[in-house]
């Protein structure tokens, strides 16, 4: 599967979202294949979109970025969004876990993005990181092995 291409056909999904929200969106990639489902891995992708459009401001950022290193596809989605506090990073890949239920219930989350997210992440042979600074935003790193050549 070649996860560059994926990314790019979810950023194109959620653009209308973006644009009507006034939130910048880019992408940049390079060619990585991984072996995997396509759907699974466009899941990902668009869970990640989907919170990092949802939870930043007019006038923000979203960036998405599918590369490759050290033998492994890199994807990440960074944003310029409220953020996540800090006591709160070790738990968001729970299941139903939600940071401020009162803010998921006024922007529609669920707590099972996330946890889906990492679910494939690691059905794939990889793992997905967080760092987050409140105001600030936050940044989500897949990682998944490169298909062996």
């Amino acid at each position: 599967v070649r996860l560059d291409r994926v990314a790019e056909e979810e950023v194109a999904r959620v653009r209308g979202r973006a644009d009507e929200s006034g939130i910048g969106l880019g992408v940049r990639t390079a060619a990585t294949a991984v072996t995997g489902s396509a759907k699974d891995l466009a899941l990902v992708v668009h869970n990640l979109l989907d919170n990092a459009v949802r939870y930043t401001p007019r006038g923000g950022r979203v960036d998405v970025d599918v590369d490759a290193t050290d033998g492994e596809a890199v994807l990440t989605v960074r944003d310029t969004g409220v953020g996540i506090p800090r006591r709160d990073l070790p738990r968001i890949f729970e299941r139903f876990y939600r940071v401020d239920a009162a803010r998921s219930r006024a922007t529609g989350g669920t707590g099972l993005g996330l946890s889906i997210a990492r679910h494939v992440a690691e059905q794939h042979g990889g793992r997905i990181e967080a760092e987050s600074e409140l105001g600030r935003g936050t940044t989500f790193t897949v990682r998944i092995p490169l298909v062996s050549a």
